[in-house]
């Protein structure tokens, strides 16, 4: 049996019918696996510094929390601490130290409350010494954190699920029509970080580990320090990047989707086109395409820039027989990008599936992302599919995950 397991948000979003189990038991037992959870608080408490901006209140403020492990075949595979409105949570079971029947979203929905959309920031990061005992982690193996809010008609949030997972084999799936603690919040911009002796004790670290761990955040360009003063925290945060916005052909005359989207946002886009060749594509990208172990892709690999930093290395491979005769096989640019010219040749983007997991760099993501160290980085694998079900393209794209995360919308 395979040990890697495709996460698809769209069952958690929904309330469940009478009689039905929560969804994860259903995943888990759709996969011949077992699934649970351990609930191990639930109750009042106050807003960290990385919820309470998505919950619309102050850090410190009352909310509460339903924090579990979850677990597939009796090991630990994810901790989700699931955050609600003191006014709407406090007297209801969901501060009550049990489980519920049909899980939170079917509760929240028989209390008149319904998110009719969500959003969710996802990126990478080292884990905690709290986060990787719990998940059983080894040395030096990232995690997946995800930030997804469930928004109810009238713009008000109505839960918050803050989401920690192992990268090794597991992917987020989504279908489209990431230092942790400075990246959260905790320390706004400006102010000094905790000492040496603090640090050490808040993650059971020695005082090399330490050390260490502060001249890579001085690398990332995260914290400065100087000497006889305090480690202070940079004007930096991760930047926010939405995939739905680059899926869709560009418009006569307009540029390519990166560089309109990067000018609305006040940044200057580019890219550099590295190699175009037919070649082999990774086992992953040939699955997707319908390939055998042997046949070919067509393949454009480039950089693309924000304000002259690299931020991206893209690998997007196309199908021969669609490729060939086309500008998709010149090593030039192509004006609007090849969505656009694939829409003019007949082949429009109908629709398209992310799957997203955090990787330590190779030595190529590494020198061409310019990385400051041993860093993971984001991989998304996006999957186009045109009329007829027909894929079109398979491109593969790492970002840095100090510097980017990932938001998408349901």
């Amino acid at each position: 049996m395979s040990n890697e397991w495709i996460s698809a948000s769209a069952p958690y979003l929904a309330p469940r019918e009478h009689g039905e189990r929560d969804a994860w038991s259903d995943e888990s037992a759709a996969q011949g696996r077992k699934g649970g959870q351990q609930l191990t608080y639930a109750g009042p408490t106050t807003a960290p510094p990385h919820v309470a901006p998505a919950l619309g209140i102050a850090v410190g403020d009352p909310t509460v929390v339903r924090k579990r492990i979850i677990t597939l075949d009796g090991e630990p595979i994810e901790l989700t601490d699931s955050y609600y409105p003191s006014d709407i949570a406090l007297d209801t079971a969901l501060a009550a130290p049990r489980k519920i029947k049909g899980g939170a979203i079917t509760l929240l929905a028989t209390l008149g409350f319904t998110a009719v959309q969500v959003h969710e920031d996802i990126s990478a990061r080292m884990p905690t010494a709290e986060e990787r005992a719990a998940l059983q982690l080894g040395a030096g193996e990232p995690i997946l954190s995800l930030l997804r809010v469930h928004v109810a008609s009238d713009g008000r949030p109505l839960q918050v699920d803050a989401i920690t997972m192992p990268s090794r084999d597991r992917h987020l799936h989504y279908s489209l029509k990431k230092q942790g603690w400075i990246n959260a919040g905790d320390y706004p911009a400006g102010t000094a970080i905790p000492s040496t002796e603090q640090l050490k004790a808040r993650f059971e670290a020695s005082n090399a580990t330490v050390q260490k761990a502060l001249g890579l955040l001085k690398k990332e360009g995260l914290v400065v320090g100087r000497a006889g003063s305090s480690v202070q925290v940079r004007e930096q945060r991760r930047q926010v990047m939405t995939p739905g916005r680059y899926s869709a052909p560009a418009a006569a005359g307009e540029p390519y989707r990166w560089i309109a989207e990067a000018e609305a946002r006040g940044q200057t886009g580019h890219s550099k086109l590295l190699e175009v060749a037919e070649v082999v594509p990774p086992a992953d990208v040939r699955n997707a395409l319908g390939l055998g172990n042997d046949e070919r892709a067509v393949l454009r690999k480039q950089i693309l820039f924000l304000n002259n930093e690299p931020c991206e290395l893209v690998k997007s491979y196309y199908p021969v027989e669609l490729a060939r005769g086309t500008a998709l096989t010149q090593k030039k640019r192509i004006r609007g990008g090849s969505p656009t010219l694939l829409a003019e040749a007949g082949f429009p983007p109908v629709h398209t599936l992310d799957r997203i997991s955090a990787c330590i760099a190779t030595q190529e993501q590494y020198e061409a992302l310019q990385l400051p160290s041993d860093l993971p980085v984001l991989r998304t694998l996006r999957v186009v599919i045109s009329r007829d079900d027909r894929v079109i393209e398979v491109t593969e794209m790492a970002k840095a995950s100090h510097l980017y995360e990932l938001q998408y919308g349901h």
